[in-house]
């Protein structure tokens, strides 16, 4: 229970740093590349897992605990999950939530949090959906393409975030020299120009503004559209690559 709550925290937390759009264009090497993969490929990584996170606007109702659990378990059925863990539900004031987890056959694992609030001034039920495969796939931009468009197919909001996670890790600790080595090489691929290079004891970022990713994120002071980050796990002597960015606006 500790570690889905946690994801459903983590969750939160990325959406609030990438909030922003993305137009989805073909720059891989070859067409049926997903961008993101063929900048991944230039890493010479292995690439052991992917992610998404969503947060769309379903209405602009407030909904009781109940009306969320029946609204999740509609959900469920067009995510075709297998459940593994019972819809969690309840209410707290002005606030109403509804989650549970699941699993899909391609082993993709998703997490469905709906939460309702009201008050005098806005009535508003959202729906943030959190997906992870671990397993090879075949074709990453039919898997991700697929997947966006039953995510967003929920709402028919206009801003509907979706962003995308890859990631992976390095045997050992990576040194400055090589963190700007992979970021210059995914960087390229994506055509961005490196907009900050972060160093740290133990973990390192590079960000960049790419011309092919639009409305870059500006909550940092330089604006930035693709992060490469990598932190080192000294208890396993292994650095966690992680190569995020918005994935599509519907």
């Amino acid at each position: 229970m500790k570690q889905f709550l946690l994801k459903l925290l983590m969750a939160g937390i990325f959406l609030i740093l990438f909030s922003f759009k993305f137009t989805d264009v073909s720059i891989g090497e070859r067409i049926y590349e997903h961008p993101l993969e063929t900048a991944w490929e230039a890493s010479g990584l292995k690439l052991q897992s992917i992610t998404t996170e969503s947060w769309m606007k379903l209405n602009d109702r407030w909904l009781t605990a109940y009306e969320l659990k029946e609204l999740a378990n509609n959900i469920k059925e067009k995510l075709d999950l297998k459940t593994t863990t019972e819809v969690i539900s309840g209410d707290q004031g002005e606030l109403s939530y509804a989650s549970f987890e699941g699993i899909q056959d391609d082993k993709t694992v998703i997490t469905v949090t709906l939460q309702s609030s009201r008050s005098d001034y806005l009535n508003e039920t959202q729906l943030g959906i959190h997906t992870v495969n671990n397993s090879k796939l075949k074709n990453l931009r039919q898997y991700l393409n697929g997947l966006k468009k039953t995510i967003t197919g929920f709402s028919n909001s206009l801003s509907i975030n979706f962003a995308i996670i890859l990631a992976g890790e390095y045997h050992g600790k990576m040194g400055r020299s090589l963190v700007k080595e992979i970021s210059g090489k995914m960087f390229r691929k994506l055509e961005a120009e490196q907009v900050d290079l972060i160093f740290e004891n133990e973990g390192n970022i590079a960000r960049g503004y790419s011309t092919l990713l639009s409305e870059p994120n500006t909550l940092q002071k330089s604006a930035f559209n693709i992060e490469l980050t990598t932190i080192y796990d000294q208890s396993r002597n292994i650095t966690e690559v992680v190569l995020a960015s918005p994935g599509g606006n519907k």
